[in-house]
């Protein structure tokens, strides 16, 4: 560091925001490692999809209307139910819609909602390109090889992130 007093406030601004980011990845890490453990408890109930997805959409309106990514939710069936945790299955689409924005930018998803052939509730992220899921699946399958994306340096990569979900769905 120099001795400029405004470049030491700036150094200290940047670690201060910088250690911020990495508590925040710790606490989610810890309290993800919890709900595995059982340490909390899962409120396992009916939960329709297509409140958990309009209310990702809502979640996430503001950073979408700053940059030109759009998202449409459609069901062929008007209530698709899942037994499950509605906190922890929010966040994981939460989580998967936002990694799709981080990784395309730009564009519009499809969310579309329904049930296959054996009954089980099915949601298709359409209009992501396969590479956005490759490299995040890859990440995943092959940690010593990082993401060659720069935008996750300050946050988990799309591998890990896949992963966390991963575990989340199936505690």
């Amino acid at each position: 560091l120099g001795e400029d007093p405004q470049e030491i406030k700036q150094w200290i601004h940047q670690s201060y925001e910088s250690g911020k980011r990495l508590l925040g990845l710790l606490d989610e890490l810890i309290l993800i490692s919890e709900v595995e453990q059982g340490s909390i408890p899962l409120k396992l109930q009916p939960v329709s999809l297509l409140e958990l997805v309009e209310e990702v959409e809502k979640i996430t309106a503001l950073p979408r209307a700053h940059s030109q990514f759009h998202i449409t939710v459609d069901s062929t069936e008007s209530t698709v139910t899942i037994h499950g945790d509605g906190r922890w299955t929010r966040q994981v689409l939460l989580s998967l819609v936002t990694l799709m924005m981080k990784l395309m930018g730009m564009g519009t998803l499809n969310i579309h909602i329904s049930r296959d052939h054996l009954n089980r509730a099915v949601v298709d992220f359409q209009g992501a390109p396969p590479p956005v899921w490759q490299e995040a699946i890859a990440a995943m399958n092959h940690p010593e090889n990082p993401s060659k994306l720069e935008e996750f340096s300050k946050d988990f990569s799309p591998g890990f992130r896949l992963w966390v979900n991963q575990i989340i769905l199936a505690t």
